[in-house]
């Protein structure tokens, strides 16, 4: 990753696909098509209003010109706390706790669940039988890699829809396994966030977010303390471009 984008990262393809009116409804339409799929009626994908920069013209019927779109996931209703707006199986889970976690779908396994052993060896373990035959007839579709282990960190997975949930450093959703629920009442038409690292204070989680994600987090308790990061502190000196 590099200032918070993978090589094979096709945002800026994105971002010129939505300049027109025409291009900005056909993907807004292509996101909320794959949300439907995960047959949740809470939740919709709208793009953000700060990604509109009106242009200099005061031609008043003179449509707003789109600079760098954002995109966000929003409530389509009231929604009260500790509900669940959104499950998504996951696309990839890798997991660090090999005797407690499920291998295939990354959730906590009682006691009980040792009976469900991987059947080529005895370091992983399923919480169901399900789970065990699911993961097994994809294993080993892809190469063996073994890369250098840097920390420490329970699991990571990989969604589709969860990874548009924007970060807030006061967010009004969490994860929770493969689920976001609130942490709040959310009315209707608010945008739902999530945070992407573990709270601290504003130059730490700042330097955090710009580090691994390449943005400096604007959210209202970003905005309302003090103390500001430096971003040319992560460009590196050798950049030639």
């Amino acid at each position: 990753m590099r200032n918070g984008r993978y090589p094979w990262d096709k945002a800026n393809k994105r971002n010129l696909a939505v300049q027109t009116e025409e291009g900005l409804q056909a993907i807004t339409k292509k996101f909320n098509n794959a949300i439907k799929k995960l047959n949740t009626s809470e939740v919709e994908v709208r793009f953000l209003s700060h990604g509109v920069q009106s242009t200099t013209s005061s031609k008043k019927d003179e449509r707003p010109e789109v600079i760098n779109p954002q995109f966000g996931m929003f409530s389509k209703h009231w929604i009260d706390a500790n509900k669940m707006v959104l499950q998504e199986s996951r696309y990839l889970s890798v997991n660090d706790r090999l005797y407690s976690r499920c291998e295939h779908c990354g959730i906590f396994c009682s006691s009980p669940a040792q009976d469900y052993k991987c059947p080529r060896c005895t370091i992983v373990v399923y919480c169901s039988e399900k789970c065990r035959d699911d993961a097994d007839s994809i294993c080993n579709i892809f190469g063996e890699q073994s890369p250098d282990k840097n920390g420490r960190i329970d699991s990571i997975h990989l969604y589709q829809a969860i990874c548009w949930f924007n970060h807030s450093c006061k967010s009004n959703c969490k994860i929770l396994g493969n689920q976001i629920l609130t942490c709040r009442s959310v009315q209707a038409g608010e945008e739902l966030t999530i945070s992407y690292q573990d709270s601290s204070s504003k130059v730490i989680r700042q330097s955090l977010l710009y580090a691994s994600y390449g943005f400096v987090c604007m959210c209202s308790l970003c905005k309302a303390e003090c103390g500001d990061i430096d971003p040319s502190m992560f460009i590196c000196e050798n950049k030639t471009q």
